[in-house]
């Protein structure tokens, strides 16, 4: 379920029968989120041109994500590599591998 507002974004979600938790995100960090394969990384990216990465594990205790820059570009849509080591982020007219 997401609520957006008008200064942020707010993703409410359960993973794997735990509680559901809320990621919290400025408006327009999220216009293409991704969870990784192996399920152990999710990844967001938006208008910024950030993209953001969050360990699963992690996530319910408010960890800060990794931040990748690079992108000339919003973020339109991500993909993870199918081992999960590789998260790639396109935009319009680019492509970038992290």
């Amino acid at each position: 379920m997401a609520n957006c507002r008008a200064r942020n974004f707010h993703l409410i979600m359960a993973i794997a029968g735990d509680s559901p938790f809320r990621l919290k995100m400025r408006a327009g960090q999220a216009i293409a989120l991704q969870f990784s394969p192996d399920s152990q990384w999710l990844a967001a990216g938006g208008l910024r041109r950030v993209v953001h990465v969050w360990p699963v594990k992690d996530i319910t205790d408010g960890a800060d994500p990794l931040l990748l820059y690079g992108m000339v570009t919003p973020v339109t849509e991500l993909q993870f590599t199918s081992d999960s080591q590789t998260v790639i982020a396109s935009g319009v007219g680019e492509v970038a591998r992290f």
